[in-house]
C-alpha cells in the first residue's frame, strides 16, 4: 500500500512503501512485484527516489571460491518497472542491485537516485516517471537452483504537484485543436460523398524558420486530385506544444495566418521534412487535417483511414529526432548498409522460394551484423514509440510503398516490408508480433495484403501490446484486420463513432460480438485486463470490482496479451462445452433497457453452487488428481514456466513421459520453497490459492478459480458459455439506489469475477443435472 504526504504547501509529495514478508523466488516462480508505488496522478515529475533491500541468494554455487562475496556473476537481483496507467511499459525495466555472490547472510542494500545525479541514465529515467504511473520492484532468480531470499524492501520517491491552478482536465486522450483555428474558418466542411480529406501544403524554409503551411481539400473520388504523402507517427507528450501558421486560403481572405497548437513531436516532424526551397510539400497528418473537434467528422475521416493511406503516393514514417542519441545513429547507419547489399545483391529477375529468401536475407544481415543480440539490445535502446504505435499498423499496411526517417537520417521501407513475409530473427526483433500475426507485409502487384484470418477479438487481445493516445482507438485502429468486422454493412453499434465514451465503445462492442459469435467466449477475455489473470501478478489485495472503470463483464484495451495462454475458455479449440449446445438470449443481450442501464449485461443460466473455501492447490497429492483437472491447473498456472513441457494432447507427446515432465517441474519448483523459509509445505506459495471443494451437486466436486475469487462467490453455468463462472452478488451502499439513471435497485445483480474450473461438469454434465432436476433458468444481471 502506498503512503502519501504532501510537503511544502501542497508543492512537493512523497509516496512511499515498505514490506517485510520473507519471501524466496526461484526461476520457476511467476513474476509478480514485491512492492509497488503509485504515483500520484496530478504529479508533473519525480525528483528522487530511495530503495533499500535486505535479501541474500542460496549462500553457494560452483563459483563461490573465484566470485563469493563479490557482485559478479551473481544471478539474483532486483528489477525496478514503471508501468503506465494503461498497463504499458514507461520505459525499459533494468537491474538496480544484485545480491552478493554464494553469501547466506542477509545485506541491506541502499539506491538514492536524483535528477541532480551525474548519473544520466538514472535521470532520463526519473524525467520520464508520470504521474499516474506505478514503480515496481521484482526479485529475480535467474538460473536453474539459485534463489532470492527476501527480508524487506522499503522504497521512498519524492516528486513536485503542477503548478497550482492549472486546468488539469485539459489533459485528455487527445490534443484539442485551438478553437480559434474553427472559428476563423480554416476547416471548410468536408463533403462525405466525394470522399473529400484536407493536405497540409508545407510552405518551405530553413529549420529554425517558423513553420508555415496551408490546409486545402482533396478528393479521393478525382483521380487527379494533388499528389501527396501521408505521415505516420506518434502524437507523442500531449503535455508540450508548439505553434504552426496556418494559412487561409488567398481567394478566400488576404492570406491571413492563424496559430494552431500541435504536439512537440509532429512539430518536430514537420521541422525535418519541410523543404528548404521550391514548392510546398503536401502531407496528410491527421492531427491538423482532421478537425478534432468535430466529432461526426472525426470518425468518418477515421473510417476512411485505408483509403487515404492507399492513396497517398508512399507513407512517411516519423521515427523521432536523432540528436544526441549515438545509438540511433548506430542501428540506423547498420540498417542502411544491410538495405543497400538488398539493393545491390537481389535478383529482381528471379523467383525466390520462401527458403531462398530466407537464405538470402539471413547471409546478408549476417554479414552486416556479427553479434545478433547486441544489435537487438541496441535497437531496443533506441526507444523507438512508433513501432508499439496501435494506428501504424494500418497505417503501414495500407502504404503503397515507405520510407522512415529519424532526424534527417532516411532509411527505406525494407525496415518491414519486403518481398516476401519478413523473416529472421533481425525483422521479429525490432517489429511487435502482432504484425506478422495479421497483417503480411510484404507487398504484392494488388498492393500489401492484410490476412484478415483472425477474429477481431484475438486481435484485440494481441493489441493490448500496443499504445493509443485515446482508448476508443484501440478497437478503432483495427477493425480492417479481421473479416468480420471489415465488412461495410457492419452494424451501427461497432462503427467508428467519437460522440460515443470508450466505455459506450466497448460495452457495445462486447454486446455485438456475443450476439454475432451466440458464445460467451468474451468473457474469459476479462483474465486478460489488468488485474485480472488467474494467477496474482500484482502486490497488495485485490481491488474491488465496483471500482473498475469499465463493468465486471466487459473487455476494456488495458491489460497483457501474453495472459491469453494461460485462459480456458478463450481459444476457439479449447476443450470445454459447459452449457452444451445452449446458445446466449440474443434479446436479454440487447435488451431495450441498454439505453438506460448501459453497464448491465443480463445473461440467462443456472445456479451450480457457492465457492466456500479456497486453498493453495494440493501439489502433494496431484499424481492423484482427475487428469482433466492437473490440465486445467497447468493450463492457468504456468505464466513463468511457459514452454517447458506440453499440455496433453499436443504435438502426439507420449502421456507418460508428459506426466513425467510435468511431476519433474513441479517437484523443482517445490524443492525452492520446501528449504525455504516456510519449510517443508504441501503446496507451492508463490502460485495464487485457486482450490476449492464443494458437495452441493450431490457428490464432493473439486473446482479452480482465479486469484480474485472468495468465499461466498457462486458458481454459474451461462447459456453460451464454453466454461463455467463466477459471480460475485452485489450489495448496494447507501450511495447506490440510483446508478446511471435506474431509479431503484430491482432484484440481484452481480459482478463478473471470470471463469472456473469445476471437475466433472466442464462437457455439458452440469446442464445435464439442472434438466433431470427440472430447474428453471435464471436471469443474472452482470453489472
Amino acid at each position: 500500500m502506498t503512503n502519501l504526504s504532501i510537503i511544502e504547501d501542497g508543492r512537493r509529495w512523497i509516496a512511499s512503501a515498505k514490506r517485510s514478508d520473507r519471501l524466496e523466488v526461484g526461476e520457476c516462480c511467476p513474476r509478480q512485484p514485491y512492492i509497488e508505488i503509485q504515483i500520484p496522478k496530478l504529479a508533473s515529475s519525480v525528483t528522487r527516489v530511495t530503495i533499500s533491500t535486505v535479501s541474500h541468494d542460496q549462500g553457494w554455487s560452483d563459483e563461490k571460491d573465484r566470485y563469493g562475496g563479490t557482485y559478479e556473476r551473481s544471478n539474483t537481483y532486483f528489477d525496478i518497472v514503471v508501468i503506465t496507467p494503461s498497463c504499458h511499459d514507461r520505459v525499459r525495466s533494468f537491474i538496480f542491485q544484485m545480491n552478493a555472490h554464494a553469501v547466506l547472510e542477509p545485506r541491506r542494500h541502499e539506491n538514492i537516485w536524483n535528477v541532480e545525479s551525474d548519473d544520466k541514465t538514472r535521470c532520463a529515467w526519473l524525467q520520464s516517471t508520470r504521474g499516474g504511473d506505478t514503480i515496481q520492484i521484482f526479485p529475480v532468480a535467474r538460473l536453474q537452483l539459485w534463489t532470492n531470499y527476501v527480508y524487506e524492501i522499503e522504497a521512498k520517491v519524492e516528486g513536485v504537484f503542477h503548478d497550482q491552478g492549472k486546468d488539469l482536465s485539459s489533459e485528455i486522450a487527445h490534443l484539442q485543436i485551438s478553437p480559434r483555428a474553427d472559428r476563423l474558418g480554416i476547416y471548410k466542411p468536408l463533403e462525405e460523398a466525394h470522399r473529400q480529406t484536407r493536405v497540409l501544403s508545407l510552405y518551405p524554409g530553413n529549420f529554425e524558420d517558423p513553420l508555415i503551411c496551408s490546409i486545402m481539400t482533396v478528393s479521393l473520388d478525382d483521380p487527379g486530385h494533388d499528389a501527396y504523402e501521408a505521415l505516420s507517427y506518434c502524437w507523442g507528450d500531449l503535455r508540450t506544444e508548439e505553434t504552426i501558421q496556418v494559412r487561409e486560403p488567398l481567394e478566400n481572405s488576404e492570406g491571413l495566418a492563424h496559430d494552431m497548437a500541435i504536439t512537440s513531436n509532429l512539430y518536430e516532424a514537420l521541422k525535418h521534412l519541410r523543404p528548404e526551397s521550391g514548392p510546398p510539400r503536401n502531407l496528410w497528418a491527421d492531427a491538423v487535417c482532421i478537425d478534432q473537434t468535430n466529432f461526426k467528422e472525426r470518425s468518418h475521416q477515421v473510417a476512411s483511414m485505408p483509403s487515404i493511406y492507399t492513396e497517398a503516393t508512399r507513407v512517411v514514417v516519423w521515427l523521432g529526432s536523432n540528436v544526441n542519441s549515438p545509438i540511433r545513429k548506430k542501428s540506423l547507419s547498420t540498417l542502411r548498409r544491410i538495405e543497400k547489399r538488398f539493393e545491390d545483391e537481389y535478383d529482381v529477375s528471379k523467383t525466390y522460394t520462401s527458403e531462398e529468401r530466407e537464405q538470402f536475407e539471413s547471409k546478408i544481415i549476417n554479414a552486416e551484423i556479427q553479434n545478433l543480440i547486441n544489435y537487438t539490445i541496441d535497437w531496443n535502446s533506441c526507444e523507438f514509440d512508433w513501432f508499439r504505435r496501435t494506428w501504424v499498423l494500418q497505417e503501414i499496411s495500407n502504404a503503397r510503398s515507405a520510407v522512415f526517417r529519424c532526424g534527417f537520417d532516411e532509411l527505406g521501407s525494407a525496415l518491414v516490408k519486403g518481398s516476401n513475409q519478413p523473416t529472421g530473427v533481425l525483422r521479429s526483433a525490432i517489429v511487435p508480433s502482432i504484425w506478422f500475426s495479421i497483417v503480411q507485409l510484404g507487398e504484392t502487384s494488388q498492393g500489401p495484403h492484410l490476412m484478415a484470418s483472425e477474429g477481431i477479438l484475438e486481435i484485440l487481445i494481441k493489441a493490448h501490446s500496443l499504445k493509443a493516445t485515446d482508448l476508443r482507438d484501440k478497437l478503432f485502429a483495427l477493425l480492417q484486420f479481421s473479416k468480420e468486422s471489415k465488412d461495410v454493412t457492419l452494424s451501427p453499434r461497432v462503427r467508428v463513432d467519437y460522440s460515443k465514451t470508450p466505455l459506450q465503445v466497448f460495452t457495445d462492442f462486447v454486446r455485438w460480438w456475443i450476439c454475432t459469435h451466440r458464445s460467451l467466449r468474451i468473457l474469459s477475455a476479462i483474465h486478460t485486463l489488468k488485474g485480472r489473470s488467474w494467477q496474482q501478478l500484482y502486490y497488495g489485495e485485490p481491488p474491488e470490482l465496483k471500482t473498475l472503470e469499465y463493468p465486471s463483464w466487459c473487455f476494456w484495451p488495458v491489460g497483457d496479451d501474453r495472459m491469453a495462454s494461460f485462459i480456458l475458455g478463450l481459444s476457439r479449440d479449447a476443450p470445454y462445452q459447459a452449457s452444451g449446445s445452449t446458445i446466449p438470449d440474443v434479446e436479454l443481450v440487447n435488451s431495450p433497457d441498454i439505453s438506460k442501464t448501459p453497464h448491465i449485461l443480463q445473461l440467462s443460466g443456472h445456479r451450480l453452487c457457492t465457492v466456500t473455501k479456497i486453498e493453495p492447490f494440493p501439489i502433494w497429492a496431484f499424481p492423484d488428481q482427475p487428469n482433466e483437472l492437473r490440465d486445467a491447473f497447468m493450463k492457468v498456472f504456468d505464466p513463468a514456466s511457459s514452454g517447458r513441457f506440453l499440455l496433453p494432447g499436443t504435438d502426439g507427446q507420449d502421456a507418460q513421459k508428459l506426466k513425467e515432465a510435468i511431476q519433474n517441474f513441479l517437484a523443482r519448483h517445490y524443492t525452492y520453497h520446501s528449504r525455504g523459509f516456510k519449510g517443508s509445505i504441501p503446496y507451492v506459495p508463490c502460485l495464487s490459492p485457486c482450490f476449492f471443494v464443494t458437495d452441493e451437486l450431490g457428490e464432493q466436486c473439486y473446482g479452480l478459480c482465479p486469484h480474485n475469487a472468495r468465499p461466498g462467490d457462486i458458481v454459474v453455468l451461462l447459456y453460451g458459455g464454453p466454461v463455467l463462472y463466477i459471480l460475485r452478488e452485489v450489495n448496494p451502499g447507501p450511495g447506490d439506489e440510483k446508478v446511471a439513471g435506474e431509479t431503484t435497485i430491482d432484484g440481484k445483480r452481480y459482478h463478473f469475477v471470470g471463469e472456473c474450473f469445476l471437475s466433472g461438469h466442464m462437457n455439458g454434465q452440469a446442464l445435464t443435472k439442472v434438466q433431470e432436476k427440472g430447474l428453471g433458468k435464471e436471469i443474472f444481471d452482470l453489472v
